[in-house]
């Protein structure tokens, strides 16, 4: 098979070369992605591995260019853009599969073998949409021409097609193509999309899967929040401004009821006479004008010592008729309050009652809308401009969002690109030192100094990955959420562990109630559970025990997981601090049991929040304990 190699890292070029060799490839190397394409144009290979940060031109712009030629040779991206978004970019220009650095030379020289094999021939099972043809026994894909396809691209494509013009979701894709017991998300799924998108643009075929990636990204979500904050603090400042002239407003309405009222009840519901208008000039004082006292609807009522008869005046009112004034009077009458508030045919009276020197009970009535009405102007004129207002800010608000959160986009771009050419620069040479060290294992077997040249080539891996997978947590795409059984998930990553914490000399206890159920994504629990044991196992005393305990709480609303370790030293420890990214409680580098990073338990909240749940941790009695948190839907 021939082989044509761009890679500007001569070292990593060295070995992959002399490993291809070894096995009897035929490579020929590049060291730019111009001469990449000048190459490809002028030979026929069998398959181009490419990295895409090289001088001259990109691996990618390489592609690009290479394809649109027509040249559609097996393409493998080699590269330590590690994100889904380099690899979906990638894919789209035209690659064909993707490792990333470090990666393993085994799992290289395998795949190429694997390309060696596609051409067995196997039982045709024919399903066919529009133009399109997927034989899935043989996985080919065929339109106008045809090609090959992974048992993925082809379960994938096949759902599909048996599911056209059907909405499905990003779970549904990810439980028909993967098993449950593999390690893949939603990130996967689109990976392998974008694989079909690819190839069904090769074989000339006008199918086309619809749909995007879904999730709302950071800066997204940064900038509806900026704008949530800024519209809530406009309503307060509104509610607080309109509240305040209202409420002002009203104190006065009813200072001016009372001292009418009293007025009324002083001088035999009257405000006419010469001694009510003295009395009222000294009472309003600076607010008196004895025009305005004609303004006022009022009546009153003088009930009888003995009850049985009534004087009404009604000479200041013309909607209310004696005898509704007399029911009115009798009612009050009967109210153990001498003040209130008494409606009639939908209008509000003030009355005050008040028993005279002659045993007689006086009540006055006054009706109030005609006070209350610049309050009731002004409420509604409050809301109707506060709203206007509201609409205006909102509309320019979001039309300025962009510029105020700008400085932030360009932060984040920054974090970006200092990521991934961080990246670059670590992957780099321990795909070197990766690669070596299996060369080194084919030419003179294994040692103790390899393996230990790998495992720490895997740590440091681990690390570089974490900090990747810590940056990007606030562009984790919103989970889909489904009903699942904690128990079995939690038995599930139970069963990996059980070997893990044996080697270690720990004691695992665990507790699993049956038929509880909540609502996560499963493979995401299953992440968050492998973290909490992981945790565990590393930080658990020597010989100690670690615990796991999935039940509902006292109520039966939430679900709890709790997973624990013994910890004798935990007493005086800061617990707040537990969540905090890179906070270790253990500052010793030179304990390769506790070799954690002070990551995991930051990325384990975060997944907590995202089932819209809670994460504590607690010690006692000589035993710290995580508990998370998450509503039952039982």
């Amino acid at each position: 098979m021939k082989i044509l190699l761009a890679e500007d890292e001569k070292q990593l070029s060295r070995v992959l070369i002399m490993a291809m060799k070894s096995v009897g490839y035929d490579v020929d190397l590049v060291f730019n992605g111009q001469e990449a394409v000048e190459h490809a144009q002028a030979n026929a290979y069998d398959v181009m591995i490419f990295d895409i940060m090289m001088p001259v031109k990109t691996g990618l712009e390489a592609l690009k260019e290479i394809r649109a030629t027509g040249d559609r040779t097996y393409v493998i991206m080699l590269t330590a853009m590690a994100e889904i978004d380099d690899k979906v970019t990638g894919l789209d220009a035209g690659a064909d599969d993707y490792l990333t650095k470090p990666f393993s030379l085994k799992e290289l020289l395998a795949r190429l073998r694997s390309l060696e094999r596609r051409t067995e021939e196997y039982d045709s099972d024919v399903l066919a949409f529009g133009d399109l043809k997927v034989d899935q026994s043989e996985q080919r894909l065929a339109s106008h021409n045809s090609m090959s396809l992974s048992g993925k691209e082809t379960r994938l494509l096949s759902y599909f097609i048996l599911n056209a013009d059907k909405e499905l979701s990003t779970q549904q894709l990810l439980n028909q193509a993967w098993d449950r017991d593999e390690n893949a998300d939603a990130e996967d799924v689109w990976i392998y999309i974008s694989y079909l998108r690819q190839k069904l643009q090769a074989v000339g075929s006008s199918t086309i899967i619809d749909g995007q990636k879904g999730g709302t990204p950071m800066i997204q979500r940064l900038r509806n929040k900026f704008i949530a904050i800024s519209t809530a603090a406009l309503v307060i400042v509104l509610i607080t401004i309109i509240g305040s002239m209202v409420s002002v407003s009203s104190i006065h309405a009813h200072r001016e009821t009372n001292d009418i009222l009293t007025l009324l009840s002083q001088h035999n519901g009257q405000l006419s006479t010469k001694n009510a208008n003295e009395a009222a000039k000294k009472r309003l004082g600076s607010r008196f004008n004895r025009e305005e006292l004609f303004q006022y609807r009022y009546f009153s009522a003088n009930i009888s010592k003995d009850g049985k008869s009534i004087k009404i005046d009604n000479s200041h009112i013309l909607t209310v008729s004696p005898d509704s004034i007399a029911d009115l009077a009798k009612t009050v009458q009967q109210r153990e309050r001498t003040r209130g508030i008494i409606r009639y045919q939908g209008t509000s009276y003030a009355y005050k009652m008040v028993k005279k020197k002659n045993g007689q009970i006086g009540i006055v009535f006054l009706d109030q809308s005609m006070i209350f009405k610049n309050t009731h102007d002004l409420m509604l004129s409050g809301i109707v401009l506060g709203i206007i207002s509201l609409i205006l800010f909102e509309f320019v608000l979001i039309m300025s969002s962009k510029r105020a959160i700008k400085p932030v986009i360009e932060a984040e771009k920054r974090q970006k690109e200092f990521i991934t050419n961080a990246g670059h620069e670590l992957k780099t040479p321990l795909s070197i030192i990766s690669a070596n060290t299996e060369l080194e294992e084919m030419m003179n077997g294994e040692s103790e100094w390899t393996q230990s040249n790998k495992q720490q080539v895997q740590r440091l891996t681990h690390l570089i990955n974490l900090m990747i997978s810590l940056a990007k947590l606030d562009e984790r795409p919103e989970l889909q959420l489904q009903e699942i059984d904690p128990a079995t998930e939690v038995q599930k990553a139970i069963d990996n562990f059980k070997a893990v914490i044996a080697q270690s000399n720990h004691q695992l206890k665990y507790q699993l109630q049956p038929g509880l159920k909540l609502k996560a994504d499963p493979n995401y629990y299953y992440e968050l559970i492998s973290i909490l044991l992981d945790n565990a196992n590393k930080y658990c005393d020597p010989n100690g025990t670690i615990f796991v305990d999935v039940s509902a709480d006292k109520h039966g609303k939430n679900v709890l997981l709790k997973v624990g370790n013994s910890y004798a030293e935990g007493k005086n420890v800061d617990y707040n601090k537990f969540f905090e990214r890179f906070y270790r409680n253990d500052t010793s580098h030179n304990n390769e049991k506790r070799s954690g990073f002070g990551i995991g338990l930051s990325i384990a909240q975060n997944l907590v929040k995202n089932f819209k749940g809670s994460l504590s941790v607690d010690w006692k009695d000589g035993t710290i304990y995580f508990t998370a948190s998450f509503k039952s839907l039982k």
